[in-house]
């Protein structure tokens, strides 16, 4: 079914495309590693400090990004197909072809970048980095039936299912398992959406109540934001301008508030007030877009726009891009210090693969999908 494309949703995609480059690009460099992924607090007198406890941290909010790419699916999935009847088989072989045929392009991407990685990297490198360098190669695949199986079980994404996080060789495939539960589970939310505020509520209220098994509810705290896309995808609230730009300041709060407080005894810095507060904040951020925002404007722009239609393309290939730099770096320097230096040209390099890999690889696996959903009548 087709339907009428909302341009501001469009530019927030390629945003947290943007956002998610950043965080990475923080990665390479173990305080931030240490500090972002282990979720303790963690001093320092310098800059890191400063952008990191304080609202500039949204620039960097990695996480917070991927559950927006979450709701933003939700919008368009729901909006795409709003009743049963349009759920036919020729949807889900559409829909996974059109995710899973970029997630392989990605994966042999990221094989041949391998080849290119230097031979050694000095210690004193992040641990995140450490853990992109030793994982399958190119080189090794050829060589090592348990490298070829690992790489086969991360090319199929959902068979490691119970191991959210498991993909070293392009460490942003995580999220791919999420978007591929909920295109399968898309009926579920498209039920949800008659009443989309009660399902939501009883959706959140089976995350944050139920005492369930941890690896369900990994998944489940993720999906919850496909359940927010479907209120948003129904909803005809369209805030005025002071409201939604109020709703923009909210979200950025929300979004950062546990990081701020992170290490303290605030019970907004907790692993359940921080889960709620991330979902509030992206219902908040995605009303205003939806709303009379000036931040609306600003997301239909040229760049912005630009941004949003590479933005899967850019998601898939800049990890394994930012990682090559990052080695290459420290090689060369023997130390990461220089990272932040050089920091800008692993952007361009990743947005320059990102724009390549839609041409060679998006646009054609889009153009397959389509072509199945036509040719399948059931």
């Amino acid at each position: 079914m087709a339907t009428e494309r909302i341009r501001a949703l469009d530019g927030l995609r390629g945003l947290a495309a943007v956002v998610v480059i950043l965080h990475h690009l923080l990665l390479v460099d173990n305080w931030f590693a240490n500090a972002l992924l282990t979720f303790e607090a963690y001093p320092s007198d310098d800059w890191k400090a400063i952008v990191y406890y304080t609202p500039l941290h949204i620039f960097f909010a990695g996480t917070e990004a991927v559950l927006v790419f979450f709701m933003l699916s939700g919008i368009v999935l729901v909006r795409a197909f709003p009743g049963f009847t349009s759920l036919s088989v020729s949807y889900f072989v559409s829909r996974l072809t059109r995710l899973y045929l970029p997630i392989w392009g990605s994966i042999v991407f990221a094989l041949l970048l391998t080849f290119a990685r230097p031979d050694r990297v000095p210690p004193g490198i992040s641990w995140w980095l450490l853990g992109n360098y030793q994982t399958v190669t190119a080189e090794g695949v050829l060589t090592d039936s348990e490298q070829l199986n690992t790489l086969l079980v991360e090319s199929a994404v959902l068979i490691n299912y119970s191991d959210l996080y498991s993909n070293w060789l392009n460490s942003s495939l995580w999220s791919m398992k999420i978007e591929i539960v909920a295109s399968i589970l898309l009926f579920v939310f498209v039920l949800g959406s008659k009443r989309p505020v009660v399902f939501l509520v009883l959706f959140a209220a089976v995350v944050f109540l139920l005492d369930l098994d941890p690896e369900i509810r990994q998944y489940l705290q993720f999906l919850m934001y496909f359940a927010a896309g479907a209120w948003l995808a129904v909803s005809k609230i369209r805030a005025s301008r002071w409201v939604a730009d109020g709703l923009i300041v909210f979200s950025v709060l929300a979004f950062t508030t546990p990081w701020m407080l992170r290490g303290t005894s605030s019970p907004l810095a907790s692993g359940g007030i921080e889960l709620l507060l991330g979902l509030v904040g992206a219902i908040a951020l995605g009303f205003g877009v939806l709303g009379d925002s000036s931040f609306k404007k600003l997301l239909e722009t040229r760049p912005f726009q630009y941004l949003g239609s590479r933005s899967y393309s850019i998601y898939l290939v800049h990890a394994p891009v930012v990682t090559l730099v990052g080695f290459w770096v420290v090689n060369l320097t023997g130390s990461i210090k220089d990272w932040f230096a050089v920091a800008p040209l692993a952007v361009v390099l990743a947005l320059l693969a990102g724009e390549l890999f839609h041409w060679a690889v998006e646009r054609p696996s889009l153009h397959v999908a389509r072509r199945l959903r036509r040719s399948i009548r059931i």
